[in-house]
């Protein structure tokens, strides 16, 4: 009997091992499946980030044209609001790159507002007086703001595909 015993040990023994090798695998593969899904959704909000990031200087500029050269109203709502969303969501890192976004784009969203004011009180007096010099320095900081904040985010990407 104790001979048939020793005969079985291996055999349960290659058992035990092949049901353990196939959890821990199992185990494994689920995790770095969960990283590799993980990895994906951060790459594709950091993508998300930038275009909303890029998008808000067209929309700047589209303000500007409209509301400055054309003499009409811009209602459309501000791409830098998804821009805050994803951030706040996926990157808490980035608030002070997304706030120093914000802050260089003020100056230039009052400046635009402010001489669609003066067209509307005196079209002539706005010509006459009108100084495109104000705009350039302002745009050219938004812009430096922009960049910084997207390499922060492009930044970002390497160390998420590394964990």
């Amino acid at each position: 009997m104790a001979q048939e015993a020793l005969k079985l040990l291996p055999i349960v023994t290659g058992a035990i091992l092949a049901i353990a090798g196939g959890g821990i695998t199992q185990y494994f593969v689920h995790r770095w499946g969960q990283s590799r899904a993980r990895e994906k959704l951060l790459r594709e909000k950091a993508e998300s980030l930038i275009r909303a990031l890029y998008s808000h200087r067209e929309w700047i500029s589209s303000k500007s044209t409209i509301m400055v050269f054309r003499r009409q109203d811009h209602d459309i709502p501000s791409p830098l609001q998804e821009a805050w969303t994803i951030q706040s969501i996926y990157f808490p890192q980035l608030r002070d790159a997304l706030l120093e976004v914000e802050v260089k784009a003020l100056p230039i969203l009052n400046l635009i507002n402010a001489e669609r004011v003066k067209q509307r009180e005196d079209l002539k007096t706005w010509i006459e007086t009108r100084n495109d010099e104000i705009f350039t320095p302002l745009y050219t900081a938004y812009s430096t703001a922009v960049v910084a904040a997207v390499n922060k985010v492009a930044s970002l990407v390497p160390r998420i595909a590394q964990g």
